[in-house]
């Protein structure tokens, strides 16, 4: 079973460097490995792949309803920057419009969250925001595509994520899962021994600024199996081959997977030429995933990675924050787990092919 040689090759190169993980490998659309290396969780906190499947999505969806169009300005749906006629929403989806890192309220209290709300609005549309055509990843990119989606769809982060997911059959997947899940909150993965809140996080969200907002984000917030997001990734796969019945038009996905600058698509992480070698592609994402590859990761270690090109996804749901988010070893590890895993594929493949050499 690829299963097998797949925990063979990662062996115990994963220790030190997160409790555990769930991982999931799809190739051409089929289940070929779903392995649990050390403790491991029915549930995780999501991190920033709720950017992606949420806020992405949604993000194209409204595109094909004909809300707006990546190339509009901002400032047409944003009063704050309406004197801004050169910021296009294309420049937020690939982190060229010039945006610091973060905003951080972490000497506030989560019950100020109205107040915490509004004054981060303010705080990020002041922002000098000039489009260059460098790249440089920024979740506040995404924080104001949320306040255009807001702008459109009215406010309620939940409510559209509970239509959304309803849509795509991810109903396991909550915000504040301790309010909607009816396991205990020991089947939720915990994410760090926190010197902030002075305690063990577990089953509210890691990210600080979304904990202090009430636990819902448009970057992070989102709680679920890893099942779940293996429904999303297929219907990802499904439309980027021509599928036309999933939440997404191909023609609007084939925009949103298409590089646009540097290592970004409209959204998506893609793979960048690399410093282990001067020609091979290197991210996350290892070096067996070609340039076509797209892609995102999580602070607390949830990635998932397609090469539309060997029609293969891996998903990794993990909690390496715990019990202390100043464990980085995880960042390294991340592609070696790809390169192995490519490896073994290939390997397989090889095999099959010799296999039916000698049928012939």
């Amino acid at each position: 079973m690829m299963g097998e040689r797949i925990r063979q090759r990662i062996g115990k190169k994963w220790e030190g460097k997160t409790p555990g993980f769930h991982l999931k490998v799809l190739l051409e659309g089929k289940c070929v490995a779903d392995e649990r290396f050390g403790v491991t969780y029915p549930v995780y906190d999501w991190a920033s792949l709720t950017k992606m499947v949420l806020t992405l999505t949604l993000t194209m969806k409204c595109i094909d309803e004909g809300l707006f169009h990546e190339s509009d300005l901002v400032g047409k749906f944003l009063p704050e920057l309406k004197d801004n006629h050169v910021l296009q929403i294309r420049h937020l989806l690939s982190h060229c419009a010039g945006l610091p890192g973060s905003i951080h309220f972490w000497n506030q209290h989560p019950e100020d969250s109205t107040k915490i709300a509004v004054e981060w609005r303010r705080r990020v549309l002041e922002l000098k925001m000039s489009p260059s055509e460098r790249s440089s990843y920024t979740e506040l990119d995404f924080q104001v595509i949320g306040y255009i989606l807001d702008s459109i769809l009215g406010t309620g982060i939940e409510s559209h994520w509970q239509k959304l997911s309803t849509e795509m059959g991810m109903m396991r997947t909550k915000f504040r899962p301790l309010n909607c899940l009816s396991d205990d909150f020991l089947s939720i993965a915990p994410t760090e021994i926190c010197p902030l809140r002075e305690k063990r996080i577990q089953g509210e969200v890691h990210h600080p600024d979304i904990w202090l907002n009430g636990g819902v984000g448009w970057l992070s917030g989102l709680f679920g199996p890893l099942e779940d997001l293996a429904t999303w990734a297929l219907g990802l796969r499904h439309t980027y081959y021509g599928g036309e019945d999933w939440i997404v038009r191909p023609a609007t996905l084939q925009r949103f997977t298409t590089r646009e600058v540097g290592n970004s698509s409209l959204g998506f992480m893609m793979p960048k030429l690399g410093r282990r070698t001067g020609q091979k592609y290197y991210l996350s994402s290892g070096e067996g995933f070609g340039p076509s590859s797209i892609g995102h990761t999580g602070y607390t270690g949830p990635m998932f990675w397609f090469d539309p090109d060997r029609d293969l996804i891996v998903l990794i749901l993990t909690n390496r924050t715990f019990p202390s988010a100043l464990n980085e070893e995880w960042f390294d590890f991340r592609g070696v787990v790809h390169d192995d895993i490519c490896t073994v594929i290939d390997e397989s493949q090889v095999n099959e092919f010799k296999i039916k050499e000698l049928i012939v």
